[in-house]
Formats: structure tokens, C-alpha cells, sequence
């Protein structure tokens, strides 16, 4: 990046403290401070141009197309998700009503039931989905994670669709470990949660990046003090 900087990204420079004092109409001597890139929550960050070294990010979401024909049917009538007495509902990814590839339901013995949702490394740009249908018997506001397993900065992140909203992008920069990922929707406040009525709901997942693996989907009721929300711990 030291040859230019990368469209959305910003270069701040700050005076040196001189340790002489200047000549008179001399300009002040600057050093650079390191490039920010401004990290996109939809649509194209400033990574994904054409210096990105992320050859096969799908980031341009009209390069999705209708893939009912193309899914594996799974689940036609959707899941109930597991549902806990705080609230809490619980649903595995390989209950998922559709599956197009390049998803592809594997055998993990680390994943959650054995069994894992992955984007191969080297799947290329073909887009792809994952389509949910979630039967939520109580409605309320939600926080909403994703169980992850990301290979690299080149494969953290994914696109996530509920109902008609607008698709969000799910990222974090843990590596090479399951984690639970929170979900954020720009512009909704507040920005980590979503309201959800009690019946049926698409959750569409497509993919962003490769080399990528996702088990579990945890919505839990929000509330308003932190203390009193619940994070999910390693398999739910």
C-alpha cells in the first residue's frame, strides 16, 4: 500500500515536535501516520477493489441471481429452533431448507453435531446461498451470532440476509478458531439486534469470502444493560 492509497482508505499526518526552532517561513517538517481503511458493514469496502489482494471476494451483490433450482431441498418446511427458557433459540446450519453451492455441508468432528457449512478454499466467485426458514415460537429483539471459522483476512466474512432487510456483512479477524461472530445491522438502532415476530422467517447466508466454516446460528434476547445479555460459549 505504500504506492498509493487504496480508494476509502485515509492517510493522517501529524507535525514533528521540532527540536530547533523552525527558520522563519519554513514549513514545519510532517510525518506520516499509518493508512486507516474504513471497514464497510454493506456493500463494497475499500478492500475490494482491484489492488485487493482478495482476488475472490464476492462483494458485488448484483452478482447474485435466483438459485432455487440449483439448491439441495433439505428442509422444505423449515425448523423449529431449539429453544431455551431465557429465550434463547438455537438452530444448526445443517438444518438449512436450501443449499447452493459453493456451500457444502461436511463432516467436521469440531463443528457442532459433527457437521460443518463450509465455502471451500478456492471456491472462486460463483455466488451462492444458504436459505433458512426459522420458526420462532415468541417474537421479541434479538441479538443475533453466527458460529465461525475463519482461514484468514482473505476468508472472515459473509453476507447475511433476514427477510427482506438489506443484506449485512458478518467479519471479525479471529483466525484459524470456532467463534461466535455478533451480528450488526448499520442503521438500525440499536445496531447489535433485530426484531423478529413470532412465526416463520427467511435467514439467507451468502457467500463473501472462501475458506470459511459455520455451524450454529444464537439469537438471544437483548437488553438494554449489557450485564444482562447473554454471549454464547463455544457449542450451544
Amino acid at each position: 500500500m505504500n504506492g498509493g492509497i487504496v480508494p476509502g482508505c485515509r492517510r493522517e499526518q501529524q507535525p514533528i515536535a521540532a527540536t530547533a526552532k523552525p527558520p522563519k517561513g519554513a514549513v514545519p517538517a510532517e510525518k506520516e501516520k499509518p493508512i486507516f481503511c474504513d471497514i464497510a458493514s454493506a456493500g463494497e469496502s475499500a478492500m475490494d477493489t482491484a489492488s485487493s489482494p482478495c482476488e475472490n471476494r464476492v462483494s458485488d451483490l448484483s452478482r447474485f441471481h435466483p438459485v432455487s433450482a440449483a439448491g439441495v431441498p433439505t428442509n422444505a418446511t423449515g425448523s423449529v429452533p431449539r429453544v431455551q427458557a431465557d429465550g434463547t433459540a438455537i438452530f444448526h446450519l445443517k438444518d438449512a431448507k436450501r443449499i447452493a453451492p459453493p456451500f457444502e455441508r461436511v463432516a467436521d468432528s469440531t463443528a457442532a453435531d459433527g457437521t460443518a457449512i463450509v465455502v471451500p478454499a478456492h471456491a472462486g466467485r460463483t455466488p451462492g446461498e444458504l436459505e433458512c426458514s426459522l420458526h420462532l415460537p415468541v417474537g421479541g429483539v434479538f441479538a443475533l451470532w453466527i458460529r465461525a471459522w475463519w482461514g484468514d483476512s482473505c476468508g472472515n466474512s459473509i453476507w447475511l440476509q433476514i427477510n427482506d432487510e438489506p443484506p449485512v456483512i458478518v467479519q471479525d479477524a479471529t483466525y484459524k478458531t470456532w467463534h461466535w461472530v455478533l451480528v450488526r445491522f448499520p442503521g438500525q438502532k440499536p445496531a447489535d439486534a433485530v426484531e423478529l415476530k413470532a412465526g416463520r422467517h427467511r435467514l439467507v447466508l451468502r457467500n463473501r469470502e472462501e475458506g470459511i466454516k459455520l455451524d450454529q446460528v444464537f439469537l438471544t434476547p437483548w437488553h438494554a444493560d449489557a450485564f444482562q445479555r447473554r454471549i454464547p460459549q463455544g457449542i450451544e
